[in-house]
């Protein structure tokens, strides 16, 4: 695990040149055209983000396979999917868990609270589901064997790696006002999770996890 954590970090200082103004350029253009109001643009925006960076940080020296067509069929389908699973699961978590569970009960409507639901249910989920997408870009076929191998994953560390990511970020929102803070956080948020993400499936393949 703390190879995992280091590599990761390694890999995103090493390609910081890349990260920066790739990721931010897509992060003010999220900002300002939303994907509840351009939900095509937005997606089709943050899909080619997201296979650049996983390309990258996955270390990828063979490219051959993204000019085939069976490889954008997987990935296009993947990632809609996931998107969409990714919204439904917030608007679960925050219209029924959050607002209708949590906030009438006093003492547990905290961001204490907040934090370790959102690292133990939607955090969660999202690197799962990140690493399926990060496994069709390294080559390997979202059939149901290889998904059933990802979702086995012990759970405790994928909630470690994800309290380094979420747990800083959330306190530093908490504790900050202003657009300019939001795009850097969801910037750096999301280009180190991406980071965790294919420095994970690197250690998983290598048997290492």
């Amino acid at each position: 695990m703390l190879n995992i954590i280091k590599n990761s970090f390694i890999s995103f200082y090493k390609n910081l040149p890349i990260l920066i103004p790739v990721g931010l350029t897509v992060q003010i253009f999220s900002f300002y055209f939303p994907i509840e109001t351009y939900p095509i643009s937005t997606i089709i925006v943050f899909g080619l983000y997201t296979l650049v960076i996983m390309i990258l940080l996955s270390e990828r020296k063979d490219i051959t396979q993204y000019k085939h067509w069976k490889f954008w069929c997987y990935y296009i389908s993947c990632y809609i999917i996931i998107k969409l699973i990714n919204i439904g699961t917030m608007k679960l978590f925050s219209n029924i868990l959050i607002q209708k569970i949590i906030s009438p009960i006093s003492f547990l409507y905290t961001p204490i609270t907040y934090i370790i639901l959102e690292l133990t249910t939607i955090s969660y989920i999202n690197f799962l589901l990140g690493i399926i997408l990060c496994s069709i870009v390294n080559g390997d076929r979202p059939n149901i064997k290889n998904i059933i191998k990802i979702i086995s994953f012990p759970y405790w560390k994928i909630i470690l790696l994800s309290a380094i990511i979420d747990i800083p970020v959330t306190l530093t929102l908490l504790a900050t006002e202003g657009n300019k803070i939001l795009i850097l956080l969801t910037w750096y948020s999301s280009c180190i999770f991406l980071s965790f993400i294919a420095n994970f499936y690197k250690a998983q393949k290598a048997g290492d996890i």
